[in-house]
């Protein structure tokens, strides 16, 4: 489904985050009713209490300490009647689809449920997460953030191809962005407060997760094709895959069995490995969400030439 995005500024999201949870959410509801400039809004205390689930009574006080905040002003159009407002918006951005405010039939704000977890912390990572992803580049939110770990072997060398093998070794957080750092937790318990927080994301269908295989292990390194995921074309290459090791290659089965992932490359890709990225479910249909899926039907086309190459 086709749906519009807006911005906000990085800076001022965090401030508002600062300010309270019902700021952060009166301050998202405002950004999605702004136009062109992503600034002003004619959206007002009736659109929080629509979209974000807090009574007028609790969203005015709300749009108010924003305005004390310094992070939104009073439009020069604005009246007592029809308040409209201009929000502070930097140059680094968050580019957000408007569906998780104006909700899709038959679903709840996203906005408000989240808001319901009464944690602005889970707030601000799903939000900052979009800021984290790079469909076209990582197939979703960067791996200098958070991803899955697969280990590694090598199973079989048949002809011009390597069959390699992938075993789940868990989720891995990289501390080394802000995305991360605001959720580092103290002493022995340094990663709980990200994983529960992306834990909850997760079970609220807000985060997906697809195993892509990338050229190696370096952060420089391109995908190759997908594995597995949630979109039909992803989740095809497993089910050819599977089928291809079990029903051409000896012991096939076996090493099925052994591994949650087997797969032929090509002998000059014997580096390539496998990483579980997680995006956002929740996409605006922008240019870079276009390149993406153009270049995830390439991809797997190519991926289906090489498993034919390798039937044995």
């Amino acid at each position: 489904m086709k749906t519009g995005f807006f911005a906000i500024g990085l800076a001022e999201w965090r401030q508002a985050c600062g300010v309270g949870l019902n700021s952060a959410v009166a301050f998202l509801v405002l950004a999605c009713g702004t136009g062109r400039d992503n600034q002003t809004t004619a959206w007002s205390a009736n659109s929080v209490q629509e979209y974000g689930g807090i009574r007028w009574e609790r969203a005015k006080p709300a749009i108010e300490q924003l305005l004390k905040a310094g992070l939104i002003t009073l439009a020069e159009s604005s009246t007592k009647a029809r308040p409209r407002y201009k929000l502070n918006i930097s140059e680094d951005r968050i580019w957000l689809p408007k569906n998780i405010v104006i909700p899709l039939a038959g679903e709840e704000p996203v906005v408000h449920r989240v808001r319901q977890t009464q944690d602005v912390m889970t707030l601000r990572l799903f939000v900052e997460l979009y800021h984290a992803q790079n469909l076209a580049a990582d197939g979703g939110i960067s791996r200098d953030v958070y991803y899955r770990k697969y280990e590694k072997k090598v199973c079989r060398d048949v002809g011009s191809m390597v069959y390699l093998g992938f075993t789940d070794a868990n989720t891995w957080v990289s501390w080394s962005t802000e995305v991360t750092k605001a959720h580092l937790g103290e002493d022995d318990n340094r990663g709980g407060p990200f994983f529960q927080r992306v834990s909850i994301l997760q079970e609220m269908g807000l985060i997906q997760e697809a195993a892509y295989l990338f050229e190696s292990a370096s952060p420089d390194a391109e995908i190759l094709f997908p594995v597995d995921g949630p979109d039909p074309e992803e989740s095809s290459l497993n089910w050819i895959a599977q089928d291809l090791v079990g029903t051409n290659l000896p012991g096939g089965e076996a090493l099925l069995e052994q591994h949650d992932y087997v797969l032929p490359v090509y002998r000059h890709q014997k580096s390539a490995e496998l990483f579980g990225i997680f995006r956002m479910r929740l996409r605006a249909h922008t240019a870079n969400t276009g390149a993406w899926h153009a270049g995830l039907k390439e991809k797997v086309s190519s991926a289906r030439l090489m498993f034919e190459k390798s039937k044995v």
